[in-house]
């Protein structure tokens, strides 16, 4: 069930569970500097197919946002206001029923507090949007937006997170919600990652 309000510890039991699958999405056969639209058209290709099998009996889907304070001079995306910026890109979704100011992880104590945000979505578009700004941060493609995204089934226990056109993992509280991905998507599945998966899941 969704949580009434969320904190810097909001993914505490997700972080504890050993079902954590990690996929590789832009591979090693494509340049992020000399071949960027095939490697994005693989890496969103992949993201939008596990989130379309992990998410094709939710109900509703949540979204966690976090930006940074500076983003005006963010590395790879600076923007004068993260929200703004990913609203440029057509994110439209209802108003945050929370918000919360926390670091990225909640026990560095010096660590940079974040803007936090959770929203529901309320349609596959924008759950989309989220995986395009994701997927293109670190790459030559535009339009983007300096934003940290999360995408979450609370009733079902299972979040989604791209960290870049590199990779994305797949959280869940139970094994059998995420199972049915470590058997379909194999060969997506990051190498390094193996053993401790198949410690998890055979």
């Amino acid at each position: 069930m969704r949580p009434a309000t969320l904190d810097g510890n909001w993914d505490q039991a997700f972080r504890a569970s050993p079902y954590w699958l990690r996929f590789e999405l832009g591979g090693e056969a494509l340049s992020n500097t000399d071949q960027p639209v095939p490697r994005f058209i693989q890496a969103f290709h992949r993201a939008q197919t596990v989130a379309n099998g992990l998410f094709a009996r939710s109900p509703s889907l949540t979204a966690i946002i976090a930006v940074s304070p500076g983003s005006g001079r963010d590395l790879f995306a600076p923007a004068t206001n993260a929200f703004d910026a990913l609203n440029a890109l057509g994110f439209r979704a209802a108003s945050p029923w929370c918000e919360w100011s926390a670091s990225l992880d909640p026990g560095d104590d010096d660590g940079v507090p974040l803007d936090w945000r959770a929203i529901e979505l309320n349609a596959p578009t924008m759950r989309d949007t989220l995986l395009w700004t994701s997927i293109v941060y670190e790459m030559p493609i535009s339009p983007k937006a300096p934003v940290l995204s999360w995408l979450i089934d609370f009733e079902a226990g299972v979040t989604l997170h791209v960290y870049d056109d590199r990779g994305m993992d797949v959280r869940a509280i139970h094994r059998d919600a995420v199972e049915p991905l470590y058997r379909r998507f194999d060969a997506w599945l990051l190498d390094y990652d193996r053993p401790r998966m198949t410690a998890a899941f055979e």
